[in-house]
């Protein structure tokens, strides 16, 4: 009887790979008739029936045949013609499925704990590294077709395809070799979930993006958008002013071309009339680097508009001079420190008899206090006027630099016909 048994159970299994061998060679045979579509439905009926053992040959085979409904369109798509998207896109994901299911059963032990011989693998992984970036160009293709949504999932597709099973052992070496391509895929990822407003897919892709300096300089990413997509996201977005003025900081301290970031760390400040908090921050910024131009460049602007210490804005100002003798910004606002210092001075009562008409004003000794405050007046716009001259000088195209302010030196210094001239290139509105 257990011999009969025996003999029985071979001939069942024999059948089993008989019905198998079958599928395989059905498919085969409906290929070469250009039948792909009804070869894959052929495949597909294996895959559901608990008798299927052959799986890696089966999955490999179906990998193949909608690999030839894929390649056509890759061809169009290399030779700059329209393609089909949607077909270019399912058949990619088809076959990726079907070509890591293939290598999955090789590496998957049966009930027994048995591992099965490797034969597709090595076909199955060479396939599938090729594919990688077939997803970089759906993202591009969907995004050229305004499809955000789905241009966001394959560049994302592209990021996570290292994970692919069968390209375990190669994870490290592909994502050293591909840096620049997965940096500018993670960049269209950032952009794409900012225009989506997915503001926490907007930090997090922006977050591993920042500290990667050298990469970013070598795929051409501009760091500035990165910063620009985190203020909105965190001020808009998620309404966190403290991680905003985070990396507002942040940008600073990373930024060359940083003016309007700084100015804008400053505004958060005086909105909320927080003159303690911002004065913290500049000399943190300060006592961090002071070798940079831009904490002493923080400092002054604090001092000039949040504390109205106009002699120490200068001297941060002049600090930041040392570091860079052609930094126009610290340059103007030293200007404006003088300029507003007089003028608060005289808006405060500062002044007795400066304003008025020389003819109103009896007496010798009044008269003599009126030509001291007229004197230290003029002190005041000629020490700001060779400053806001050189700024002028040095960025002849920024007229809303020096412009208003040389008007406004010239005016107070009686050259009227330089304040005349200013007053003309406001009007005409030149930048």
């Amino acid at each position: 009887m257990k011999k009969i048994f025996s003999l029985a159970a071979v001939a069942a299994c024999s059948m089993v790979s008989m019905a198998q061998n079958s599928v395989i060679s059905k498919a085969a045979f409906l290929q070469e008739q250009n039948k792909t579509a009804e070869a894959l439905e052929v495949l597909k009926s294996s895959f559901d029936n608990p008798k299927t053992t052959k799986f890696a040959e089966i999955y490999n085979q179906a990998g193949k045949l909608v690999s030839t409904q894929f390649n056509p369109e890759l061809m169009k798509a290399a030779q700059n013609e329209p393609l089909d998207t949607a077909k270019f896109i399912s058949s990619l994901n088809e076959m990726v499925d079907y070509f890591t299911k293939s290598y999955v059963a090789e590496h998957t032990p049966d009930a027994k704990g048995k591992m099965p011989k490797v034969k597709f693998s090595p076909e199955n992984t060479r396939v599938l590294l090729g594919c990688q970036d077939y997803f970089f160009y759906a993202g591009i293709f969907l995004n050229q077709n305004r499809d955000k949504a789905g241009a966001y999932e394959y560049f994302n597709k592209h990021l996570q395809f290292v994970n692919n099973p069968a390209l375990a052992d190669k994870r490290d070496s592909l994502i050293q070799a591909k840096a620049q391509n997965y940096a500018q895929a993670s960049y269209y990822c950032s952009m794409l979930a900012y225009e989506m407003k997915k503001w926490d897919d907007v930090l997090r892709q922006t977050q591993e993006l920042l500290p990667k300096k050298e990469l970013l300089a070598e795929a051409k990413i501009p760091v500035r958008d990165l910063y620009l997509m985190r203020f909105e996201a965190n001020l808009t977005g998620k309404k966190d002013t403290l991680a905003y003025v985070n990396d507002l900081k942040h940008a600073i301290d990373n930024i060359e071309d940083n003016q309007a970031f700084m100015e804008s760390l400053v505004a958060v400040y005086n909105e909320k009339n927080d003159v303690k908090s911002a004065e913290e921050t500049a000399n943190e910024m300060v006592a961090k680097n002071p070798q940079s131009k831009s904490a002493w460049f923080i400092k002054g602007y604090v001092d000039m508009n949040l504390k109205h210490d106009y002699a120490a804005a200068r001297n941060a100002f002049d600090k930041a001079l040392e570091l860079d003798p052609n930094y126009l910004e610290a340059m103007a606002n030293k200007a404006y420190c003088y300029i507003n210092e007089v003028v608060t001075k005289r808006q405060n009562g500062g002044y007795k008899y400066a304003g008025s008409n020389l003819d109103r004003v009896k007496g010798q000794k009044a008269v003599d206090l009126y030509n001291k405050e007229l004197k230290e007046i003029r002190g005041y716009f000629e020490k700001a006027l060779p400053l806001m001259e050189k700024v002028r000088e040095l960025a002849p195209e920024r007229s809303r630099l020096w412009a208003s302010a040389l008007e406004q030196i010239y005016s107070n210094l009686n050259q009227k016909a330089k304040a005349e001239e200013m007053e003309n290139i406001m009007r005409q509105g030149l930048h």
